[in-house]
């Protein structure tokens, strides 16, 4: 299979607490990869700035949004793959070239994700659940689902880089993953590895871990209006937007 160091490429923001040993854990399990990877840290305005050895470091002298930041690091991105992640994850050996073989082996696909190990319990996380791989092929039906509700991670999976930028994470602290997703499954077909490529840390300072149901909304609210302003997403999916909504709803109660 192809390999070299002008492949793949990895954008992960940083800032606070997460520049400590959690990032160190995770740039190890990276670096460990049997395909070699290009490391972009975002640093989002640190105090004191990140410095690490062998990466290449944007700054926001400001603190930005969470989805301007991966934006940030995606402009600095000169492989024609990406993979997004967050500094207090770790990737199992092996996860970078089973999803570059699927890119590789199919170019209708625009991104590959894989399943999640929870830390805590290091068993396979609930999500994403396994029943949308049968319709991944059914490309309109999968988008129009995942605008329902998330169906893939598209942090931890590996993306092409043009579509990446063609589609581009909203300005926003939350939602923002969901939001790329969405996008990149009107651009081309999306596929999941059964097998966990991602073992995700759950703990206290996680972004995610105060989110309650008004976060829930919001990021819904994020993808409706990311779908009724992508150009990518055909007119009668955009039609469908009530329907969206009520769905959301439903999944949300």
């Amino acid at each position: 299979m192809p390999s070299g160091p002008d492949l793949v490429s990895v954008v992960i923001p940083v800032w606070g607490a997460y520049d400590g040993p959690r990032l160190d854990e995770a740039l190890r399990s990276l670096r460990a990869q049997d395909v070699p990877v290009e490391i972009v840290l975002v640093d989002n305005a640190s105090d004191p700035p990140v410095t690490r050895a062998d990466v290449e470091i944007v700054r926001s002298e400001e603190r930005i949004a969470l989805g301007a930041a991966r934006n940030l690091g995606l402009d600095a991105v000169r492989t024609p793959f990406v993979v997004f992640w967050d500094a207090d994850d770790v990737m199992p050996p092996g996860t970078l070239t089973r999803l570059l073989e699927r890119l590789e082996r199919d170019p209708g696909l625009v991104a590959c994700s894989a399943t999640i190990l929870d830390s805590l319990t290091e068993e396979r996380h609930h999500w994403p659940r396994l029943w949308p791989l049968r319709i991944s092929r059914r490309q309109r039906l999968f988008a129009v689902l995942n605008a329902v509700s998330s169906l893939y991670g598209v942090i931890g999976a590996l993306v092409r880089t043009d579509a990446a930028r063609d589609a581009r994470f909203p300005d926003s602290d939350g939602g923002d993953d969901w939001v790329l997703a969405v996008s990149l499954a009107f651009r081309g077909r999306i596929a999941v590895d059964h097998r966990p490529g991602r073992r995700y840390q759950r703990h206290g300072g996680s972004v995610s871990a105060p989110w309650g149901a008004a976060e829930a909304h919001a990021h819904a609210r994020l993808v409706r209006e990311r779908v009724r302003a992508d150009p990518a997403a055909p007119s009668s999916v955009r039609r469908l937007l009530p329907a969206i909504w009520l769905g959301q709803s439903a999944v949300r109660q």
